[in-house]
């Protein structure tokens, strides 16, 4: 028999700022075939940096109001439930780990610049979404399936530094049955190495090696060439996953020779990437916005204290937070 529990209602303040959240998406989408360049501008430069740091503070004050989100549960209550089963959601993470490899390179080719392209990019996660919707139940069709921004909600949520309830599945439906988010943040990343965390070969797992490759992964992406020197796609993606590679070999060698367990290592890995990122982002944001080059260190002031901040928490927090010896 299928479990179909009473549907508990979404805080209406909730309610009310996803669907304004959804409605200034769909004006995004417009303006970006209207103003491409400007638009495109304030997407990539003014609201996707703010991301990382939302996740590290808690990733639900994302995740509740997302219009990805939105759109694949349009339609989720009041249907027969089909669950996302353990071995297809595994697989499924790992195909969006793909996606995101894939996807953010092409910034520097094709994104960072064209406003079009970028429109694609949104129409093609939103279709997505409402379709994988109308196959799974609530979040399991897209959110907590392929969507390639999970891995980094996971990785970077994992140690929240507020507390922020689940808005949207109330009550839990059980729509996916490996690693759900919502349901527990802090051990979602850790469930997601499956059986392999108890032992070495967590570094080997797809979401084991992600975390420990995402470092390099952005450091690769700001020292890739960009679209103003007409690069090729094998100088952008060779720079990118070259670095990725470096970074996954040398942080899984030290977290295996000091036998540091993956908690801790999923911890330091988050706090390496955040801090690489918001390292480059804001000279970044700077240049595109043509501010004066102080502004760059004005940015990473604050942010990089946050990212130090939250990884030192994320430490005293994790219950095996001393590296071990001897581990397996």
């Amino acid at each position: 028999m299928s479990w179909a529990p009473r549907p508990v209602p979404a805080p209406r303040g909730w309610v009310v700022l996803r669907h304004l959240v959804l409605a200034g998406t769909g004006g995004l989408a417009l303006a970006l075939l209207l103003a491409p360049r400007e638009t495109n501008r304030i997407f990539w430069f003014a609201l996707v940096p703010v991301l990382p740091i939302l996740f590290l503070v808690n990733a639900e004050l994302w995740r509740n109001v997302c219009p990805v989100a939105t759109l694949s549960t349009l339609f989720g209550e009041g249907r027969t439930i089909r669950p996302l089963e353990a071995v297809r959601a595994r697989r499924m993470a790992a195909f969006g780990i793909g996606l995101f490899l894939l996807l953010v390179p092409l910034r520097r080719l094709l994104f960072d610049v064209s406003g079009q392209a970028t429109f694609g990019l949104v129409a093609a996660a939103a279709g997505a979404a409402f379709l994988g919707g109308l196959r799974l139940d609530r979040k399991a069709g897209f959110c907590n399936a392929f969507c390639p921004i999970l891995p980094i909600e996971r990785l970077y949520g994992q140690r929240p530094l507020v507390s922020v309830p689940n808005a949207r599945c109330g009550p839990c439906r059980a729509c996916t049955e490996h690693a759900c988010f919502d349901l527990n943040p802090e051990r979602s990343g850790l469930v997601s190495l499956g059986p392999d965390a108890a032992s070495r070969r967590w570094v080997t797992t797809p979401f084991g090696a992600f975390a420990l490759a995402l470092p390099g992964y952005v450091v690769g992406f700001y020292l890739a060439p960009d679209a103003s020197t007409d690069p090729s796609a094998a100088v952008v993606y060779a720079t990118v996953l070259g670095c990725a590679a470096v970074s996954w070999g040398a942080l899984a060698a030290a977290a295996l020779a000091a036998s540091v367990r993956p908690a801790v290592a999923l911890v330091g890995a988050a706090g390496l990437a955040a801090g690489a990122y918001y390292w480059f982002t804001p000279a970044v944001v700077a240049g595109a916005w043509n501010l004066d080059p102080g502004w760059a260190t004005g940015l990473r002031v604050p942010t990089l204290s946050i990212v130090a901040f939250w990884t030192l928490r994320g430490w005293r927090r994790t219950p095996d937070g001393a590296p071990t010896r001897g581990g397996r």
